[in-house]
């Protein structure tokens, strides 16, 4: 006798999702992981679990000060140690786009940029299967990027002096 109660089925539901997500995760910290040397200190991730932009490239930081966030937990349950906060200059196809809050975080394996945290300021960030374009409030991009190995990778041209012309 097969008994298939709404309470089982939402179980079995929540079991699957949660697989989906761990496979999910894992698979952006392995794919990090294993390009480690690959990993430019200037080259950003859109991140859709990050909760706060995060920078391993202490260098990048301008306007810096201390924060409140002192331990940041990732995907895989490790602890990293945050210090402090400042501004970001990225320079991405001629275009200059100043990122704040950006929080130090130095064993981090890449620099990440919050989709939250950019939603929040009133961009728009839309994944689809022509990339992952990201718009301003007037809905000009600011950057438009297309998956590699399954991942949306910004590269910067290195860090820019805000009072640059």
């Amino acid at each position: 006798m097969i008994v298939n109660s709404a309470a089982t089925l939402r179980m079995r539901v929540r079991q699957r999702v949660k697989k989906l997500i761990c496979r999910q995760k894992n698979a952006f910290h392995a794919v990090l992981l294993s390009k480690s040397n690959e990993v430019s200190s200037n080259d950003w991730y859109i991140d859709s679990g990050a909760l706060q932009h995060m920078t391993l490239n202490e260098n990048l930081l301008v306007e810096t000060k201390e924060t409140s966030i002192k331990e940041i937990s990732t995907a895989n349950s490790a602890k990293l140690s945050g210090s402090h906060v400042g501004k970001v200059m990225l320079s991405v196809n001629e275009k200059d786009i100043e990122v704040k809050n950006v929080l130090h975080v130095p064993n981090l394996a890449a620099n990440l940029l919050s989709v939250s945290k950019i939603v929040e300021n009133n961009n728009t960030v839309v994944f689809d299967k022509d990339g992952c374009p990201i718009y301003n409030a007037n809905f000009e991009t600011l950057v438009q990027q297309k998956p590699v190995n399954g991942v949306y990778k910004i590269q910067s041209n290195g860090p820019k002096d805000f009072f640059d012309n």
